[in-house]
Parts: C-alpha cells; structure tokens; sequence
C-alpha cells in the first residue's frame, strides 16, 4: 500500500506494522552496543649489534660509533623471527656499531 508506515519482520513474518505518524509505539528490542576492535600498537624491537636494547639506548648513541642502522619492516622477516624467538614486533631496528 502506499501509507508511509514501518514493518518489524521476524524471519519474513510481520510482527508489528505502524504507521510512520505513531513510530513511539514500536517495539524494538533493546540492543546490546559491541564494543570497537582495539586498535594494535606498533610494538618497535631495538637491537644495538645483535642484542637486545631499548628506544632510549639506541637514541643515547653516539652517532660517530654507529655503523649502519637497519629498519625491518618486511612482514616476511618480522613474521619469521617473531615466530623464532615467540615476540610480537610490528618493526625492528638494528643498529651496527663500528668496531674498534
């Protein structure tokens, strides 16, 4: 028909029919709000020749003692060594020091 109206179906059965004029009177359930997938922070390991370090460290470096710095982000890699030593890092960093 062509009354401006709202139908509340349950499996393709009509429920409830309204007239869009009497919207107060409908019935709906309540909904349970779901909450937002929570957002992944990058998780960054710091290795200063090989062995573990922190941000801090590594930013504490003198820059004439630094030979080069590798910045890993190939899923490939992070997923091969991630799996290797059990760790959940986004990206790496890894600093070669000069030697003396």
């Amino acid at each position: 028909r062509s009354n401006p109206g709202i139908l509340k179906l349950e499996k393709g059965t009509v429920i409830q029919k309204v007239h869009w004029n009497d919207i107060e009177d409908l019935e709906l359930p309540e909904v349970e709000k779901k909450m937002l997938p929570v957002e992944e922070l990058p998780v960054i390991g710091y290795f200063v020749d090989g062995e573990p370090s922190t941000k801090e460290e590594v930013e504490a470096l003198d820059t004439l003692n630094i030979e080069s710095v590798m910045v890993i982000k190939d899923s490939m890699q992070l997923k091969e060594l991630n799996t290797q030593n059990n760790t959940l890092y986004t990206g790496i960093i890894e600093v070669i020091l000069k030697k003396d």
